[in-house]
């Protein structure tokens, strides 16, 4: 009969070995579900958008940026030493607004002293006096304190900086105790402050001098700023209008400047955001329209050409089955940045003979398109 300290040995053996295996099946790998991609090999996911009909506002694209409305460089007018700054970088400030105090104690003491001087001058007794002479002088006299007061007063004003267009500060180069020179004292003297307007921005861009015949000041603009990208901002496409074009031609670029000018009252847009202008030239009604997604530049048959990708079999697609693309050539037309117009006149390039034109309700390929080749089946996700 076992003795009981052998039992007294191995119960605790044993639940130490449970143990174990409880932890080895705990810490096991599992597999992690994932979604299903399509359970066949080489199939690919992508999305797809019918070809319609409709009506096409194209526009021209330029690249550019973001400019104030107005900017102004605030400098002082006197040497001296700054007692306080009022005023921060992104503040809003109004025309006339203190923006900074330069020590004026040494004026000060000068206008009082000229005030004293111009008192005892009006104070002075008269009798006995020369009127043809005396009299004269002290009226000169009299004349040149208050000419004198007039012009200390004057510059006791310049010791107050004040902003001179209402906006937003965008730079401060100043700080309490700093010493400051007055504007024309030094060469390229730093301002003080940059205030910007920016309740209306103008997004700046240049096209090229062909083009020049068809704009005119007035005309519809819609911009872009690669701040706000379209995925995660669906309404970050501001309108505008052309407000300015420049009367000289860039020699180097053979390009012409433009001001396209947006409200901002918000502020979402800042000076220095890059732009895309596009300009609505004129309007097109009822042409094939497909998303600008689908496009794709390619090598066709030894030949770049642009093509789409048209889902063969429709019916499949719809079924949530694959089905094979045929790559199609076109010829492209113009965008409003969302949609391209497709030319259905002319020879689609080297793709004439072994592709054939896009139509109305065809489906292609958006989202995925440039990894796709002529052939390769695909299945729709959305």
């Amino acid at each position: 009969m076992p003795s009981r300290s052998f039992f007294s040995k191995a119960v605790p053996l044993l639940i130490l070995i449970l143990l174990l295996i409880v932890v080895v099946f705990t810490l096991k790998p599992r597999s992690i579900s994932r979604v299903p991609e399509t359970g066949e090999k080489g199939i690919a996911l992508v999305e797809t958008a019918r070809v319609v009909r409709g009506n096409l506002e194209p526009l021209f694209s330029a690249l550019g940026s973001i400019e104030p409305r107005q900017q102004a460089n605030v400098f002082s007018l006197v040497t001296g030493q700054i007692d306080k700054v009022l005023v921060n970088v992104g503040d809003k400030v109004q025309a006339g607004d203190v923006l900074a105090v330069i020590n004026s104690s040494g004026i000060e003491a000068e206008l009082k002293r000229v005030e004293t001087e111009l008192e005892l001058a009006k104070a002075a007794p008269t009798a006995g006096l020369d009127p043809s002479k005396d009299g004269f002088l002290q009226a000169l006299r009299i004349k040149q304190q208050i000419t004198r007061e007039a012009e200390l007063r004057q510059r006791l004003n310049d010791y107050t900086i004040r902003a001179p267009i209402s906006g937003m500060v965008m730079k401060k180069n100043v700080h309490a105790g700093d010493a400051v020179a007055a504007l024309g004292t030094v060469a390229s003297p730093e301002p003080l402050f940059v205030i910007e307007d920016i309740e209306s921005v103008y997004a700046r861009a240049g096209i090229p001098e062909k083009f020049i015949s068809q704009i005119q000041v007035g005309m519809k603009a819609k911009v872009r700023v690669g701040a706000y990208p379209l995925e995660n901002f669906p309404l970050a496409i501001f309108q505008g209008q052309l407000a300015r074009i420049s009367p000289t031609i860039n020699p180097e670029t053979r390009t012409l400047d433009i001001w396209v000018e947006i409200p901002n009252k918000d502020g979402k847009l800042r000076p220095g955001m890059s732009s895309e202008v596009g300009l609505v030239i004129e309007q097109y009604k009822n042409v094939l329209l497909v998303p600008k997604e689908a496009i794709v530049k390619s090598e066709f048959q030894a030949t770049e050409a642009t093509i789409v990708y048209v889902i063969e079999d429709k019916e499949a697609i719809a079924q949530g089955k694959s089905s094979p693309v045929v790559a199609r050539g076109v010829n492209l037309g113009l965008s409003d940045g969302v949609n391209y117009m497709i030319e259905e006149t002319g020879k689609a390039g080297a793709q004439e003979k072994e592709t054939s034109w896009l139509k109305e309700g065809d489906l292609v390929v958006t989202i995925g398109a440039p990894t796709l080749v002529d052939g390769q089946l695909v299945r729709a996700i959305r």
